[in-house]
């Protein structure tokens, strides 16, 4: 993503974070517990949320590690490691994790459903996965207004889809929802997706 595209990106993303954003990545990470795998986490926009208490280890995995990233929110004696990976192909045994966060990342994964196969795979039964995501609305004129606006959009904000329906795809892969609801004109979702304790 180039300086000018990278810019316009974050301009349109604080708007939501002002607005609600911030309040739906509180709610959702206050309960995120045990060894912790985070996908995508950018630039840090999730980490004053954890409740480091109920943490033994969080790994950080995006495909492009920051130049800077603060880590002082955490204790010197908190284990925390950065990870460069690909959601696609995660260098990770099965059964490695009790939770799982990925915030605005599979609406620029390339091939969603084989990203989220992967987080099935490492994610131990009875775990959980912890989503905020923008997919396609349900409601008009927002659907057509995403639909028309996906494919320029793509080309701005490095290769990122408005119209994914990312739900579906987690419940296809295996995920139970066990708390789920849209927000922004449904053109938001956060949920909470649970692992089978026989899978």
């Amino acid at each position: 993503m180039s300086r000018g595209s990278d810019k316009i990106y974050n301009l349109f993303m604080s708007l939501f974070e002002k607005n609600g954003l911030e309040e739906q990545r509180r709610n959702l990470l206050e309960d995120v517990s045990g060894n912790v795998l985070e996908i995508g986490f950018g630039t840090g926009a999730n980490l004053k949320y954890y409740n480091l208490e109920n943490l033994d280890r969080l790994t950080l995995l995006d495909s492009h590690l920051p130049d800077l990233l603060d880590l002082k929110i955490f204790p010197t004696d908190f284990d925390v490691r950065l990870v460069s990976g690909d959601v696609s192909n995660l260098a990770f045994s099965d059964k490695t994790f009790d939770s799982l966060v990925c915030t605005l990342v599979f609406c620029s994964v390339e091939d969603p459903m084989k990203g989220l196969k992967e987080l099935y795979r490492v994610l131990k039964p009875g775990g959980k996965l912890y989503f905020i995501e923008h997919v396609l609305p349900t409601k008009e004129p927002y659907k057509y207004t995403f639909n028309l606006l996906t494919p320029p959009w793509r080309s701005i904000a490095n290769g990122c889809h408005l119209n994914r329906k990312t739900t579906e795809s987690i419940q296809k892969v295996g995920f139970e929802l066990i708390r789920y609801h849209k927000f922004f004109n449904t053109s938001f979702v956060m949920g909470i997706g649970i692992k089978s304790e026989y899978s």
